[in-house]
């Protein structure tokens, strides 16, 4: 009886609700960050969707971190607020399977994003139980 009841003793303390006092720091939401900074993929989506048209069934996705930054440049000199991004983009279909290799240049400014220029670099070929998404030519 004696040791049914340390059981019964042990395994309330064991599942008792403890009080653990964890505290944590509040994300700093007003840092900017270059990831934050090509999150509006929208310009680059409509530029890659124009391009692949010609060439595929299906509309390729650019996802942010199939995008890398190599070059910015700001266009007015010291603390202006324009920007010429530099990106190199890879679309994806699929089970994000890479279908070529572009570089995007955009113009940002305070109130728009827009495409200057779209230059296609590398085709990469399709898995051959994906080519039925490739357009005849």
């Amino acid at each position: 009886m004696k040791r049914l009841g340390m059981v019964y003793i042990c395994f309330l303390l064991l599942f008792l609700p403890i009080q653990n006092h964890v505290y944590s720091k509040e994300p700093k939401l007003n840092v900017d960050s270059l990831e934050l900074q090509v999150q509006d993929t929208d310009p680059v989506s409509d530029a890659v969707k124009k391009y692949y048209a010609k060439s595929l069934k299906k509309v390729p996705v650019v996802y942010p971190y199939e995008m890398s930054v190599l070059h910015i440049e700001r266009m007015d000199g010291f603390r202006s607020f324009r920007f010429k991004v530099f990106l190199d983009v890879v679309p994806v279909i699929g089970p994000h399977i890479s279908v070529g290799r572009d570089r995007v240049t955009l113009l940002v400014t305070a109130g728009e994003t827009k495409v200057i220029s779209f230059e296609h670099i590398e085709t990469f070929e399709l898995p051959p139980k994906w080519a039925q998404f490739k357009k005849e030519e």
